[in-house]
């Protein structure tokens, strides 16, 4: 079971943090802001907030009325296991430092553009990758559970997002933006935690560089 889990996770991260070859890139995108993971458990942390920097590539091309985008953003924060689950911890009761990195594909539609500024919402799908380093000898023992709980389906998400970009140079755009990625795993979960456990919401303020054209 976990060596298929981990094999279908190697194939879809690797799809969603393929991006594009970096000669065929018209942007370069780079992503800083807060990162929150839903926790409802009353035995873990309260939802931790968390600084994360990342990069989105626009694919360029578009399907439809739709602007075609890849990203990744990194974390990490300390998680711990007890009663038969991994969730966020306090420093203290921590068992695990857990490298978190989010990758997703999405759809982009500015509904609204004007000369100097757009507005517009996005949507697709996102892959929450955690990577646990034990901190302690007793928490190794914990290694192989921690992470079959966090691939087992609890790390695919639907994403939803809206932004804005405002043209500050000729070649440079400021970005906020606001993604949300919804636990649909909670539907089918047995553990019958409230919704927002897992919910996963990012502010982000982004700097957009238009690279040259290839043909200047």
């Amino acid at each position: 079971m976990r060596k298929r889990t981990g094999t279908f996770l190697i194939v879809f991260m690797s799809f969603l943090l393929s991006g594009v070859p970096l000669p065929a890139l018209d942007t370069l995108e780079l992503d800083g802001g807060l990162f929150i993971i839903g926790s409802t458990d009353s035995q873990s942390a309260p939802s931790p907030i968390l600084p994360a920097i990342g990069m989105t590539f626009q694919i360029p091309r578009t399907l439809w009325i739709f602007d075609l985008e890849t990203s990744f953003l990194l974390t990490g924060t300390y998680y711990q296991y007890a009663n038969n689950r991994a969730s966020p911890a306090e420093p203290e009761h921590r068992d695990f430092a857990v490298v978190c990195i989010l990758g997703d594909f999405r759809l982009a539609y500015s509904f609204l553009k004007r000369e100097s500024f757009s507005l517009g919402t996005d949507f697709g799908l996102s892959a929450l990758l955690r990577i646990p380093i034990p901190l302690f000898p007793d928490a190794s023992q914990d290694y192989g559970d921690t992470v079959s709980y966090f691939y087992a389906f609890r790390f695919v998400y639907p994403e939803t997002g809206i932004f804005g970009t405002y043209r500050i140079q000729e070649n440079i755009d400021l970005k906020l933006s606001l993604r949300a990625s919804w636990p649909l795993y909670l539907l089918w979960d047995e553990e019958d935690l409230p919704f927002p456990e897992g919910l996963l919401v990012c502010g982000l303020v982004s700097v957009i560089w238009h690279l040259p054209s290839k043909e200047s």
